[in-house]
């Protein structure tokens, strides 16, 4: 797929958040206990091991994820001092509703326990919400594979507490290798819904609304941005991702209106990323109904949201007097985020507005 590696090879993401009260994301996971077989225990397989492993893949889940945009904690029952999972996530992330910081955030307390089961092992996971509302799940492994048990207790971690980065970094993963995998991504959504919280639930079906319309499916990926937005109306990703569908079917003045309701209501969900992808996509339905000067505004509007989204500069730059002082300037600034970004090994890839990332050729064929 030309566009995707051309996409993983182009894109830069630097996030930006509304106001302090939306970039609050306060998921707090403590472990609770870690039970551990003495048969392990003796091969150097403690309860404080096992954590370290399962912590140190939850991370690597959610580097691959790249969805959130401030900082989850897991912390131990016997330990004054959190571990950071993450420092900072590129991307966004699904913000807490008022009801949630009033309540004072998202907490979770895991209880997990590793059991030998018909010659196996068998991690057993327990998540209790903030809410009282209680999830668990497992895995099992051979003996001999100890380590790729807990890789996946890290994997199911994130599953349990949030859902969207577990089925977002499937899908990054997979479009990293190559070979972008929708279906599972589409099952990991599917299989997550059921037990979401409402704070999840619009993410999930607004990626679950990529991942069909990656394999053109319109129709099903126009009911699950729908979907979304029964749950939240002002959902602004899955209104970017509509519009962009409506462009996508050369339905521009349509389009140019789903983009303008992202800027009219401040809800979660909302970042100045969305806000450039939508200035962005807005430019190019613009250009398509012969209003290119309005179409310039749009794209320097998305530079000054996002200083160093590059998207717009390629836009900007195709369509400005070569030698003018303005294209001499994004040249410059262009230079400047490809070698940041290289030097800084930044997210190039985003799954909450992937389409907001694609050329319309993309979305027609």
């Amino acid at each position: 797929m030309l566009f995707l590696n051309n996409l993983l090879n182009t894109v830069v993401l630097a996030v930006g958040l509304l106001t302090a009260e939306l970039a609050l994301d306060s998921r707090t996971v403590s472990f609770e206990s870690i039970s551990i077989p003495a048969s392990l225990a003796s091969q150097g397989y403690t309860a404080e091991v096992a954590q370290q492993r399962i912590t140190a893949a939850a991370l690597s889940v959610v580097r691959d994820a790249r969805t959130l945009a401030e900082t989850h904690h897991v912390q131990s029952s016997n330990s004054d001092d959190p571990v950071e999972l993450i420092a900072r996530y590129l991307g966004v992330q699904p913000l807490l509703q008022v009801a949630q910081q009033a309540a004072g955030g998202l907490e979770y307390r895991i209880a997990a326990d590793i059991v030998v089961e018909r010659s196996a092992l068998v991690l057993r996971m327990r998540a209790s919400r903030y809410d009282g509302r209680v999830t668990s799940a497992r895995v099992s492994r051979p003996p001999e594979e100890i380590e790729q048990l807990l890789a996946d207790g890290g994997f199911m971690l994130m599953r349990l507490i949030d859902p969207h980065v577990a089925c977002s970094a499937i899908l990054r993963r997979s479009a990293r290798a190559g070979t972008p995998d929708w279906d599972r991504t589409s099952r990991c959504v599917e299989a997550s819904l059921p037990a979401a919280g409402p704070e999840d639930r619009t993410w999930l079906y607004n990626l679950l609304g990529v991942t069909r319309v990656l394999r053109h499916d319109r129709a099903g990926a126009l009911t699950a941005f729908r979907s979304a937005l029964e749950i939240e109306a002002n959902f602004s990703p899955s209104l970017l991702n509509i519009g962009i569908l409506l462009a996508g079917a050369n339905r521009h003045e349509d389009a140019i209106r789903a983009y303008r309701t992202v800027f009219r209501h401040r809800t979660y969900g909302d970042s100045l990323q969305t806000y450039a992808a939508t200035h962005t996509m807005m430019a190019v339905s613009l250009e398509r109904l012969g209003r290119p000067q309005e179409a310039l505004e749009q794209l320097r509007q998305a530079i000054r949201a996002v200083p160093d989204y590059l998207p717009p500069y390629l836009m900007l730059l195709e369509r400005l007097p070569e030698g003018s002082r303005e294209a001499l300037a994004v040249r410059r600034a262009m230079a400047q985020i490809q070698t940041r970004t290289a030097q800084e090994g930044q997210a190039d890839i985003f799954t909450e507005n992937l389409l907001g990332m694609m050329p319309l050729s993309a979305l027609l064929n």
